[in-house]
């Protein structure tokens, strides 16, 4: 996924400020390198086990998504890679 620099408001925000992560899919080949292009960024409501936000950073980072009876709807997305990161000025 690519993280944008910029937490949103959104309904479905777990968090107590009401603001939400911006997601987006990114496609790697089997080389690492960037395949097609992603789609737009889409309010994301849930959290990243082990994954904590830094304003004005984005950052694309590998998840491990995991999915039982027992876990919310949409599974439990653990981090497992920060691939890139970079300071995005306001």
């Amino acid at each position: 996924f690519e993280v944008g620099p910029r937490r949103v408001a959104c309904a479905d925000a777990t968090s107590a400020d009401g603001l939400c992560l911006q997601l987006r899919e990114v496609a790697f080949d089997a080389q690492g390198l960037r395949v097609g292009e992603p789609g737009e960024f889409a309010p994301f409501g849930g959290s990243i086990e082990g994954y904590t936000h830094t304003e004005g950073t984005r950052n694309i980072i590998r998840v491990k998504q995991f999915q039982s009876d027992a876990t919310p709807p949409g599974g439990v997305k653990v981090l497992d890679l920060v691939v890139e990161s970079e300071l995005v000025p306001e």
